[in-house]
């Protein structure tokens, strides 16, 4: 059977001079060069011999992050290389920021019909895969979650932005931010619970609005809020609302 991950040999076991052979003598240098360039080998070598396995059953690398950067090649590797097969994780990821949707709700607003925390009933998911979108009812519609891709969580209530921006101003939501508390709407605070979250740690998760896509009858001038989850790792976290 032949070793996937193969050990390359980086010390130089003799030097030659003008006078003969001599042995290196300095053993601790050389273990350390030793030990890094195995340990990189080693990395690569199970991360191309994993993701030829997977996607020989058919389940394909979604996404290869090297050292925190998802454009960098993996040849490059000097701390981690981390490969998500599959969809699981978006998956997981919509169901962390539901969780944090309805948590800012309950904390925030007391239930009168009860529909702005029906996440099924009021709420919609948006798949944007190549440009162009559509709604989805459930992760299971998920075949592919990419780089580029991303999902947007808007209400299909009129009131529900609205309702937002008032919490905003109560102060009953709020995060923490160099020392101070900042109030929050329930769209801003369930995206800055939610991206906090080991789930959610390799997307970009934030809350915005929109005038091009408002709902039918939006209450708000500012445009209808939703929440976005992004493929694609920010390497800094946008500001919420």
């Amino acid at each position: 059977m032949v070793d996937p991950i193969p050990l390359p040999t980086v010390i130089e076991k003799s030097k030659t001079t003008k006078l003969g052979t001599s042995q290196r003598i300095d053993i601790r240098l050389d273990i350390a060069k030793q030990t890094q360039s195995d340990i990189r080998a080693m990395m690569i070598g199970i991360a191309v011999h994993e993701s030829q396995e997977q996607t020989a059953i058919g389940n394909p690398p979604q996404r290869v992050i090297v050292d925190g950067r998802e454009n960098k090649n993996i040849k490059q590797v000097n701390k981690k290389i981390e490969i998500y097969f599959g969809v699981k994780l978006a998956q997981v990821a919509m169901t962390t920021v539901e969780s944090a949707l309805l948590s800012a709700i309950n904390k925030s607003t007391t239930a009168k019909t009860g529909r702005l925390k029906d996440i099924r009933g009021s709420w919609e998911w948006t798949l944007v895969q190549g440009g162009r979108s559509r709604v989805i009812q459930s992760a299971d519609e998920i075949q592919s979650f990419g780089y580029r891709d991303y999902l947007m969580l808007k209400p299909k209530l009129p009131y529900a932005t609205i309702v937002s921006n008032v919490i905003a101003d109560t102060g009953k939501v709020k995060r923490r931010a160099k020392k101070q508390s900042i109030n929050m709407g329930i769209l801003g605070y369930a995206a800055q619970k939610a991206k906090r979250t080991a789930a959610l740690r390799d997307f970009t998760v934030y809350a915005s609005r929109t005038r091009d896509f408002m709902v039918p009858g939006e209450k708000s001038t500012t445009g209808t809020g939703y929440i976005t989850i992004r493929a694609k790792r920010a390497r800094r976290y946008r500001s919420l609302i």
